[in-house]
């Protein structure tokens, strides 16, 4: 499998790129929030210093390549409004897979649904990526409808796939195939 150098993407309305210190402010009042975290694997920022570290994580990261964790920020303002970043990649599968948030007062516009196909564009044209797979908690059914409009499939639900805070999980898998 080939990893490319990482670069900005742009669609209609955002741009995909690095996270900066500048990010921090923002990064924190979504990575924060309860209700937007809700149905991620990690627990909130309890403080900007857990913004502040995540985002010095990325920075190290891009510098040594194969790191693909995208800032979602709006084109006219460059304000960040999310996250988006390929992970899990299976070098003898050619697969990856994605997460991402998007802050709450961004639900509903369409951003994660333009954010994700941007990376999946990425992932099937600049590197060797043959298959993307991807779940999602199974209550989280707005997750799984940016999956299908961005083209993927589902394939099953997987029972008790996550745990989090003592309440446990399924999982709705989703995949997409290069071509």
């Amino acid at each position: 499998m080939k990893y490319a150098n990482f670069k900005e993407l742009t669609t209609e309305r955002l741009v995909l790129r690095r996270l900066m210190p500048s990010d921090a402010e923002n990064f924190y009042k979504f990575a924060s929030d309860e209700t937007v975290c809700k149905y991620m694997l990690w627990n909130t920022h309890k403080t900007i210093s857990d913004t502040i570290t995540s985002i010095d994580k990325s920075i190290k990261s891009y510098e040594k390549g194969g790191y693909y964790r995208f800032g979602i920020a709006l084109k006219d303002s460059n304000i960040l409004i999310g996250i988006i970043q390929l992970l899990a990649f299976d070098e003898i599968k050619s697969t990856c897979s994605f997460a991402y948030m998007i802050a709450k007062e961004s639900w509903g516009m369409g951003y994660g649904t333009e954010a994700l196909k941007a990376v999946i564009n990425f992932a099937f044209s600049c590197m060797d990526i043959e298959i993307i797979e991807a779940d999602h908690f199974s209550v989280n059914a707005a997750s799984g409808a940016v999956m299908r409009k961005c083209g993927m499939t589902y394939i099953e639900t997987v029972k008790s796939k996550y745990e989090k805070n003592g309440i446990i999980f399924d999982a709705d898998r989703y995949v997409i195939q290069k071509n």
